[in-house]
């Protein structure tokens, strides 16, 4: 917020700084970081970057941003956007998202046969939750649906389904994570 004071004699400018601390000075993406300040509104939004954040307003004094999918291993700008205006609050070091976990390693089932797979993140989903992509080499050999980590879990368990004869690999990734394979053998 930008006031202008005037008087005879001199006139100066004040400038409403909201934002006062950054939570962190590094974390990895996918990471919640925390952003300490004053006269927060619920239409705040946290900028990586230039790239916009996940933004949680917890109370005037206090928000949350999530890391967005942006370059690792680098320093970005974080700013802050109050309507038209952008406050810069300082920078962060992104570092890269831990790796997916899936359990099992492997997958060997029959035709017709069902196994539960479960896929797991070091830090708790985003809001509106965190979409797993999952593709195969062998589609026409297993069925399963679409997996997103619901907000705030940590882990999903998706049913995997064997339909025909085929032997290859899932190919299993989320914004910001290294893809990671699982062999499937359906016998």
């Amino acid at each position: 917020t930008l006031r202008e004071h005037r008087s005879l004699m001199e006139g100066f400018r004040v400038r409403s700084v909201a934002a006062t601390a950054l939570g962190a000075d590094r974390a990895p993406i996918g990471g919640a970081v925390n952003l300490r300040g004053r006269d927060f509104k619920v239409e705040d939004r946290v900028l990586v970057g230039s790239t916009p954040a996940d933004t949680r307003f917890l109370s005037d004094e206090h928000i949350r941003f999530v890391v967005p999918n942006v370059r690792s291993e680098v320093r970005h700008t974080v700013e802050l956007r109050r309507g038209d205006e952008l406050e810069r609050i300082g920078t962060l070091f992104v570092e890269p998202a831990s790796p997916l976990s899936v359990v099992p390693a492997a997958i060997e089932l029959g035709a017709g046969q069902r196994q539960a797979l479960v896929i797991s993140i070091e830090q708790a989903a985003p809001s509106r939750g965190l979409p797993i992509s999952v593709e195969t080499d062998i589609p026409n050999s297993i069925t399963m649906p679409e997996v997103r980590i619901p907000e705030g879990a940590r882990t999903v368990s998706v049913t995997v389904e064997g339909t025909a004869r085929g032997s290859g690999e899932l190919f299993i990734s989320a914004p910001g994570y290294p893809e990671i394979s699982v062999p499937v053998t359906i016998r």
